[in-house]
């Protein structure tokens, strides 16, 4: 699922995921080409003033291009709800603190995704914790990157 109102976005370069929580924001990047995605970390949020550099740095350790948020929509109707808002809110705050273009894409199903990983590696809950949210955005990313170019 693309964002209608980001038409301009860059189809070279590196790319940012970002799966967002409520306390915690999921990292992964892409490579120049676009074509995989690593993950990266995870950033504890706590204020716009201590996010915000946190983000920028983020942006330009990774020469990004853009930003690629996984957008909650509800499983069955596949239609926005207030996580999605959030998200939204997110993205704006995003755009303008970094002055990098946004793109949503859908989100469904990338934490349990990201579970399955780390089950299959034998990680136990507790051991998922710090690097749930960065697979979780490294799935996002791929996905994106895999079908975002396609027209919806």
């Amino acid at each position: 699922m693309t964002d209608p109102a980001a038409t301009d976005f860059p189809i070279r370069g590196a790319l940012i995921g970002v799966d967002h929580g409520t306390k915690r924001v999921g990292l992964a990047v892409s490579d120049a080409e676009q074509t995989m995605a690593m993950p990266l970390s995870t950033i504890a949020l706590k204020s716009a003033a201590h996010d915000a550099p946190q983000f920028r740095r983020v942006a330009a350790d990774y020469r990004a291009v853009g930003w690629v948020l996984g957008l909650p929509l509800h499983m069955q109707s596949g239609e926005e709800g207030t996580q999605a808002a959030m998200v939204r809110r997110f993205g704006d705050w995003l755009h303008a603190t970094t002055g990098l273009p946004v793109r949503y894409w859908d989100e469904r199903l990338s934490s349990s995704a990201a579970e399955a990983v780390l089950w299959s590696l034998g990680e136990s809950p507790s051991q998922q914790k710090g690097r749930l949210d960065g697979l979780a955005a490294q799935h996002i990313l791929q996905n994106y990157l895999r079908d975002g170019r396609t027209p919806t």
